[in-house]
């Protein structure tokens, strides 16, 4: 059978190259917060909508990347 860990996703080149903002979400869960950094229009009423944009990752020219980590396999299948 398997043992160690499983890999989700991949990395194709180095981590977070070319990005201007990161963002880097430890107990991601599914994934809202990442969400809500790319698609703010749909989350108006959230606080972390404001956060993000007084960090900037919304400037014109801003490359936006976030990581998501969330050791729960439960989450695994919606991020």
């Amino acid at each position: 059978g398997h043992v160690g860990p499983e890999l989700v996703g991949h990395v194709a080149m180095p981590l977070l190259e070319g990005c201007t903002h990161a963002f880097l979400d430890l107990g991601a869960n599914a994934g809202v917060q990442t969400r809500k950094l790319h698609q703010p229009k749909l989350y108006s009423r959230s606080h972390f909508v404001p956060l993000f944009q007084k960090a900037g990752f919304y400037e014109d020219g801003a490359v936006r990347c976030a990581i998501g980590v969330e050791p729960a396999r439960e989450y695994w299948p919606r991020l």
